[in-house]
């Protein structure tokens, strides 16, 4: 799994860097390089990227099954392929610590909770992973604080009212493009514990399908019909028919207007691409039904213009993100590339050669 990288941004630094290495006298390896000020980067930044680094080796490789350490990646073996770049992402960070502090922002303390507290469920999921290799939970906040550092630059520069700040229309623009608004129905064809149904429970909720789409397309109001599907399936797995479902069990309010509204990028991963395809096909408005492995669906594809200014207010990050994060990505790598870090070789010559430990539990 990745860090997410896609929120950031602000101005080139305007010296060239400098990259040196320290000498190994007297050198621990607990640290990876210091900054122009001198300050330690922790040797768990360079180790947590590093395991980022190879998890991606492995998508690039061409013996998938194998280890990526001896193939070949981009001209270069995988261990040089994954140093360079978890080094990278270690000039990235400082080169983001270094640039906020130029810019003269602040973390709020929500920020640094809500990071802080991501970077611990994280920890907490990898645990033994990065204990077996040397990758401590303070390096892990360190790198979510980092990124929410990058996130602030990127805000105050990009989003509207920034510095270099996207006008509303381009954002509607962008949401018009690329979103899409619907509702749906799910009816799952696998049971509580993710076994398909049988040939004849299949074709229950064939008929389910079906007949919702029916009832639909005559006029019956389809967030009533949500409900009804709702109640039904909830009723299902607690096995009482008598049973009143309430709003924890629905996870969402139904008197909250647009409970059952989803609004995402025509490309999101959050739903399967099946669900997605379908809606794009048919015109606003309209019904549809289609399956994929997990469910058969009955949508309805609805304007994305509708509650606009709104929609856009809710998803101005997102939508922000989806303009210029590229750009910005490119742009902390040219600050990544300028800073000033003196590398510790001993820690570099100890690591840059070394598999990863299996987890211990």
């Amino acid at each position: 799994m990745k860090l997410a990288k896609k929120i950031l941004a602000a101005v080139l630094a305007s010296c060239m860097a400098i990259l040196t290495f320290a000498g190994c006298g007297s050198q621990d390896t607990s640290w990876i390089a210091t900054d122009k000020d001198g300050d330690a980067i922790p040797v768990g930044v360079y180790l947590y990227h590093r395991l980022e680094a190879y998890t991606e080796a492995l998508d690039l490789v061409e013996d998938k099954a194998g280890e990526a350490w001896d193939q070949e990646i981009e001209g270069k073996t995988g261990y040089e392929w994954v140093h360079d770049k978890a080094l990278q992402a270690v000039k990235n960070y400082a080169a983001v610590e270094e640039k906020f502090e130029e810019l003269g922002y602040t973390l709020a303390e929500e920020q640094e909770a809500y990071a802080e507290n991501q970077a611990t469920q994280r920890y907490n999921y990898y645990s033994g992973l990065y204990e077996a290799n040397g990758i401590s939970s303070d390096s892990v906040v360190a790198i979510y604080m980092n990124q929410m550092k990058s996130s602030v630059i990127f805000q105050n520069t990009y989003a509207p009212g920034g510095t270099q700040g996207l006008s509303v229309d381009e954002l509607k623009q962008e949401l018009e493009e690329n979103y899409l608004r619907f509702k749906t129905i799910m009816l799952p064809r696998t049971n509580s514990d993710g076994v398909l149904l049988s040939d004849e429970e299949l074709a229950a909720a064939e008929e389910e399908q079906a007949d919702y789409l029916k009832r639909a397309q005559d006029g019956e109001d389809f967030d009533q019909l949500i409900i009804e599907s709702e109640d039904n399936y909830i009723k299902d797995l607690r096995g009482d028919e008598s049973y009143e479902p309430t709003t924890s069990d629905y996870g969402h309010d139904h008197a909250e207007e647009n409970a059952h509204v989803s609004v995402l990028r025509k490309d999101s991963t959050d739903v399967s691409a099946e669900l997605l395809d379908a809606v794009a096909a048919v015109d606003e408005g309209e019904f549809g039904t289609v399956e994929d492995i997990d469910y058969y669906y009955v949508f309805q594809r609805l304007d994305i213009t509708e509650d606009e200014d709104a929609v856009v207010e809710a998803l101005e990050a997102q939508l922000t993100s989806d303009l210029k994060a590229d750009d910005f990505d490119k742009e902390i790598e040219d600050w990544g590339n300028n800073v000033q870090l003196t590398l510790n070789d001993k820690a570099v010559d100890y690591y840059q050669k070394r598999k990863f430990k299996e987890a211990s539990f």
